[in-house]
């Protein structure tokens, strides 16, 4: 590059958050392509019910970066998705990667993150570890 070291505080990344499911997981899936960016698809098979949630962080390029799953026990479908951002962002602000990009389908998760702020008490429980 031109004799610059690319360092973390130069990337990108992008999250995909994979949803886990009793059959095969699916990963960001539109139409037939995986997108690169940021999506949160925990599963609920009812909800409340027994949630799970996971992740896969990418780069610029679209390569991997970091990739985790969990079983989160008997759970919201609201509080999957706040579970498996959470920890993306833990991952990101332990690894110094400060530079994230994250979408959601949920407005409740997006405005407990952006505005720190949201009516449903448990969620607000999640981001209020600043």
């Amino acid at each position: 590059m031109n004799g610059i070291t690319p360092s973390l505080e130069m990337l990108s990344l992008k999250t995909w958050l994979r949803r886990l499911s009793v059959s095969l997981p699916q990963l960001n899936r539109e139409g037939d392509k995986d997108q690169a960016y940021t999506k949160d698809y925990p599963n609920q098979m009812g909800n409340p019910g027994p949630g799970g949630g996971g992740g896969c962080l990418r780069d610029h390029n679209g390569d991997m970066v970091m990739a985790f799953s969990l079983f989160l026990g008997h759970c919201t479908n609201n509080i999957a998705e706040a579970s498996a951002i959470l920890i993306g962002m833990i991952w990101c602000i332990d690894n110094e990667v400060l530079n994230v990009i994250i979408e959601s389908d949920s407005l409740i998760v997006i405005d407990a993150i952006n505005k720190k702020n949201t009516s449903h008490w448990k969620i607000k429980r999640h981001y209020r570890k600043d």
